[in-house]
Order: structure tokens, then sequence, then C-alpha cells
């Protein structure tokens, strides 16, 4: 029997975990809801601060006390990413440098990391905001965001001196670490990988979708991005490179990149360790049958195919809705559901508080449809869209 913990109460985690033959001991973090699914699959489950080392490290002592033939220490969760790999070296089994995962959860580390390689490295200052530069004018335009934020919380776009000037007054007393770096003009994609022992296989590019200026928060993401043959090579370089210097070695990947319309070339934004969020796994998996998750966990154990070939034969695409802030007054779905929407929900009930779209974590639901037509996949989700009448009484 062969036993895998997995930091974070991850569904597609611990889904994927069974379907390669692992029994999960699930660590989340407490107070933390579980679902029924995690709770009929996991072997055990186990609550502590996960993006605590000394506390995960207290409760895995105790299960590896416990349980017999423990072989990984995972973690698909933003939070648990760093704890999964100190505890992973502590004892002995495979894993990404604790270091590597260090610098993709800190901006400014993978920045330095990337300094040496004209084609991955940029200019940006990083600090708390009086630590950052007043003058910045011959630099815009630019984006500002927390270091080691996610979730497309507090980005802010700087226009110009006065904007900057404007947000240096208004965070002036934040106690949180900026990273402050130039604006590239064109898509965004993210590209999605699997590693194994060094080696980086692309499992497909995904077209995103933004709100634009000034928060960039995405609203969707299309499965696959219909790209020239150049760029998608272009963009597939960069990242397996981005990669190798980061020093990933094994698992799930999620690299965000923008097409650089002005020097017509790919630029590396943020790379994770980990699976993307918003269903782009799933829709993956919905086009081309591949589960970022399972491939993940397998390439630990060096059963990954590495010359493998994806093909995606469907689009799928995810729609975010982005609402107001208000009060839900009134909600209806006219007539049926389009068939190719194979899945939705709608984040609030009648009567409740809509904080407004400000983050990831504040949209109002989101629809998923896939067909082998793109065209069909868009109309589908919009005619979804059009079938919902809202009611948000304004405060």
């Amino acid at each position: 029997m062969k036993r895998l913990i997995l930091l974070g109460a991850s569904e597609e985690g611990i889904s994927a975990a069974h379907a390669c033959g692992y029994h999960v001991i699930v660590i989340e973090r407490p107070k933390k809801s579980i679902s029924e699914k995690v709770t009929a699959l996991a072997e055990a489950i186990y609550f502590a601060d996960i993006w605590d080392t000394d506390a995960a490290h207290k409760v895995v002592e105790k299960i590896f006390s416990q349980y017999e033939d423990i072989k990984l220490i995972l973690s698909f969760t933003e939070l648990g990413l760093e704890t999964a790999a100190y505890l992973s070296e502590r004892y002995n089994l495979k894993t990404n440098p604790f270091e590597t995962v260090r610098q993709t959860r800190n901006k400014n580390l993978m920045r330095n990391a990337f300094a040496s390689h004209d084609d991955l490295k940029l200019q940006t200052f990083c600090g708390k905001a009086d630590r950052l530069p007043e003058k910045i004018s011959g630099l815009l335009p630019m984006i500002i965001k927390p270091n080691d934020g996610f979730g497309s919380q507090n980005v802010a776009y700087i226009k110009n001196q006065s904007d900057w000037e404007k947000w240096l007054r208004t965070h002036a007393q934040s106690k949180l670490e900026w990273i402050l770096e130039p604006f590239i003009e064109g898509p965004e994609f993210s590209v999605e990988t699997v590693s194994s022992e060094g080696t980086h296989t692309v499992l497909g590019i995904t077209e995103k979708e933004t709100s634009g200026m000034p928060n960039f928060i995405e609203t969707g993401h299309i499965v696959p991005a219909l790209l020239e043959t150049e760029q998608k090579q272009q963009i597939e370089k960069i990242v397996k490179k981005a990669l190798t210097v980061l020093g990933v070695q094994y698992g799930p990947g999620h690299v965000e990149v923008k097409w650089d319309v002005v020097k017509k070339r790919p630029v590396v934004i943020e790379a994770h360790t980990r699976p993307g969020g918003d269903f782009i796994p799933f829709l993956h998996f919905l086009s081309s049958g591949l589960n970022q998750y399972e491939l993940g966990i397998l390439s630990f154990e060096g059963k990954l195919n590495l010359d493998m070939q994806p093909q995606h034969t469907k689009f799928s695409q995810v729609k975010f809705f982005m609402l107001e802030e208000g009060r839900l007054s009134g909600l209806e779905l006219r007539s049926s559901v389009p068939e190719p929407v194979v899945e939705w929900k709608i984040a609030y009930q009648v009567g409740e508080h809509i904080p407004g779209s400000r983050d990831s974590f504040t949209r109002g639901g989101y629809i998923i449809a896939s067909s082998d037509s793109k065209a069909l996949v868009a109309k589908a989700i919009d005619d979804f869209y059009s079938r919902i009448v809202w009611k948000i009484d304004k405060i």
C-alpha cells in the first residue's frame, strides 16, 4: 500500500491521487470546509495551518508514526506549496527544491533568478511602498502588485507619474511588499505543463480574458489558444527555459505569459509549481482528455511519457460573472441550459450582499462550455448568460 500526504483538501488532487493508486491523508487549515468528495476518498484528515511549516511538521510527524509507506508530500494549493517542499526535503522524498518553490511564490526572487537571461529578465523594483522610487516617469506604463500575491488581488495599472504619486500616497502605510514591473502590451496566455526529472512537457496553452485596466481581473479562459505555429513554438520554448532556470524538477506547472506586440516576443510574467486555477486544468481535460493532476503525480514516479503530443479535439471555455456591488434581490434562469454548457454556478443567493467583483475571489459565478466549434461554445455561453435575469439593488 502506498500513501500520499496532501496539504490542502483539493478535490481534483485527491481524486487524481486515488486514481493513481494512492491512499491519501489530507492536512487542511482549521475551520476550512471540506467537501463530501474529499471526506469519502481520504484515508484520514488532519488539521493544521498548511502555510506554517512548524505546525504542519508536527502533524506530519504524527502521521509518519502511525502510517507506513508514505511516498509523497504534495500540495496543489498555493498556500501549501512551500510547506510541502520543505517537509519533503526533511523526509527525503521526491520534490521540487524548496528554494525553487520559494522563487515561484516570491515574484522578486523569480525576477532575480531570471536576471542573467536576456529573454527572461525585466527591470523591476521591489519593496514596501516607502522604499519604492518616487519617480518612474521614464519607465511607464507599469504594473504594481503584491510580491507574494495571487488571485489578481490588489493589482494596479500605473499609466503616468500622477497615477504613481497617488498610488504611493494611498499605500504609504501598507505593510505589504510590492513589485513594480513594466506593463507589457499584448494578449495574455497561460501555459500548462508537467515536469519529470527536470524535463518539461507542455500540455497546452490557454487564452486568457481579463477585465483590463486597472485591475486585470481574469474574466474567462479559452482552450486551446489559437496561435500561429511560430508564436506557439516561441511561447513553449521560453516557458521550458523558465522552468529550467527556476530548477523545477517534478509536477504540474502553470506559467503566465504575455505576447509583447511591440517586440513580437513572449514575456514570462509568473511561474507556479501547481496547476492553474479558474478551472483551467478542467478545460484542458475537456479538450484533450489529459488530467494535469494525475500526470503531475505520475511525474514523481517516472511513469510519465515525456514525448506525448497533446491533441485538443474540442474547444472549452469558462466565463465568470462580473457583478457590481449591491444586494441580490432577484434571480431567475429563463428556459433550458444550452447543450454545450457542461457546468455552471451562481455564487450568491437571493438576499445576499454582493461585494462587487474586485478580484478572483469576489466574482459572481461561472459558466463552462465545451464543443468541437469555438464559435458554438462562445454562442452557448452568451445565450446562457442572456437567460439569467439578475436584480441587484445598489447600496
